[in-house]
């Protein structure tokens, strides 16, 4: 990728040359754009439980993985993943997969169904050999999903940002209204907020990518408002309508350096003060995976992005950062 994409160990790309800390001046609106696809996908592969629908799109798209932004940011947990997705998809017969690679071999006459490696009492689940069929790929996924995010007080790998900036551990702290509040400022709204926290994870990166995808469009209306002939007319003002209760807020009108801010205060305030852990504990919990293979792009993907951005977390908050890699890489 161009400027401000880093690697996978180096943990940034250019960084944030002259535009200040916490200013996306400096990256070009390439990289903006490749930073939203990969919080994206981060968003929604930790955030989504497991189904086929899932499953079968990341399998058909898998491809995507060995490409940039990926094959930049990520790219052996990349590597890794695509080679657990391939799969042959249910229905179809084995040789060459869906994407003209040679398919995997069935595991050693075994039947299809239950994987060798269940839950455990105690343990992670066993990863799918690679080569087997969508189902079996959906079943060992779910036992992962089980065991990291169900069983956590065997994984100690919560997804909720409150249970690592509580005393006692519990969700739905002070951090889930912070984070609420920080949506609400953007016009979005999580819908499962009365029974769900909103500050999971898979929905801060969620979020990420939204102000990151709002950045490239008010960079996109700046650049045509200024390539706009100086006498044209101005539009007319839409006619006003009855107003009516909308399901989320309205969203404000796109102002790259409102969002710009808006996303260093949302990484610096959340997501760098609690992900590095997150991903720590999930990695110590279970090395190899679906889910293992997803943190490690999001936490290069993070490191990359702050490292981009110039950004730490709020000082006060550093001793909850752990002590993994992205400690490390992360300005002082």
């Amino acid at each position: 990728m161009g400027d401000g994409v880093g690697g996978e160990r180096g943990g940034g790309g250019g960084g944030a040359g002259g535009g200040g800390a916490g200013s996306s001046s400096a990256l070009s609106t390439e990289s903006i754009r490749a930073y939203q696809v990969l919080c994206a996908f981060c968003g929604v592969a930790l955030y989504r439980p497991p189904d086929a629908d899932l499953l079968g799109a990341l399998v058909a798209e898998r491809s995507l993985l060995l490409r940039e932004p990926f094959a930049s940011v990520a790219p052996e947990a990349a590597r890794a993943l695509y080679e657990m997705l391939d799969v042959v998809p249910d229905g179809q017969p084995g040789g060459e997969q869906s994407d003209g690679s040679p398919g995997g071999e069935q595991s050693d006459g075994q039947p299809g169904g239950e994987q060798s490696g269940g839950v455990a009492p105690g343990g992670p689940p066993a990863a799918g050999p690679p080569g087997g069929s969508l189902d079996d790929l959906l079943k060992s996924v779910k036992q992962e999903h089980s065991f990291l995010f169900s069983m956590t007080g065997q994984s100690h790998a919560s997804p909720y940002e409150s249970v690592y900036r509580t005393d006692d551990q519990t969700m739905f702290g002070p951090s889930t209204l912070e984070v609420r509040a920080a949506y609400r400022a953007q016009g979005l709204q999580f819908p499962r907020a009365a029974r769900e926290p909103d500050d999971h994870i898979g929905l801060e990166f969620m979020f990420v990518a939204t102000l990151l995808e709002r950045m490239c469009a008010a960079r996109d209306a700046d650049a045509q408002n200024e390539s706009a002939p100086a006498d044209e007319a101005a539009p007319a003002p839409a006619t006003p309508t009855a107003p009516t209760a909308p399901a989320t807020p309205t969203a404000p009108a796109p102002d790259e350096a409102a969002l710009s801010a808006a996303l260093s205060d949302f990484l610096a305030d959340h997501l760098l003060v609690f992900a590095p852990t997150h991903f720590e504990r999930l990695l110590a919990a279970q090395a190899e995976g679906f889910y293992p293979g997803c943190a490690r792009i999001a936490q290069a993907t993070l490191c990359s992005l702050a490292a981009a951005l110039a950004l730490a977390p709020r000082a006060a908050d550093r001793n909850a950062l752990g002590t993994g890699p992205l400690k490390d890489a992360l300005p002082s």
